[in-house]
C-alpha cells in the first residue's frame, strides 16, 4: 500500500450539500483535516454525518479522475460518546 495524496475533498448527502461550509488541509501524508466554518450548519452536520449514509468526494493529486466513496453506516456508539465528551470538555 503507498499513501495517495487528495486534492477538492467534499462530504454530502441529499440533504448537506455545502461545499464551501468547511476550510480544508491536507496534511503531507494525505490525510483530510477540515473544519466547519460555517457557523450556520453545525448541527445539520452533525446530523448528516452521525446519521449515516454519506457520501465522500476527492481526486488523488496524480490522477485527475473524481472518486465518490458511499459510506453507508453511521459511526458507532463509542465515536458518538467521545464525540460527545471532547465537545462538552471544550465548554
Amino acid at each position: 500500500m503507498v499513501d495517495k495524496q487528495i486534492a477538492d475533498p467534499n462530504f454530502f448527502t441529499a440533504a448537506f450539500n455545502h461545499p464551501n461550509a468547511f476550510d480544508k488541509e491536507i496534511t503531507t501524508k494525505g490525510q483530510l483535516v477540515a473544519f466547519l466554518v460555517d457557523e450556520k450548519l453545525p448541527f445539520d452536520f452533525l446530523d448528516a454525518f452521525f446519521g449515516g449514509h454519506f457520501y465522500i468526494r476527492f481526486r488523488h493529486t496524480d490522477i485527475s479522475d473524481e472518486r465518490i466513496y458511499e459510506i453507508g453506516q453511521q459511526p458507532g456508539p463509542d465515536v458518538a460518546a467521545r464525540f460527545k465528551a471532547c465537545l462538552e470538555s471544550m465548554k
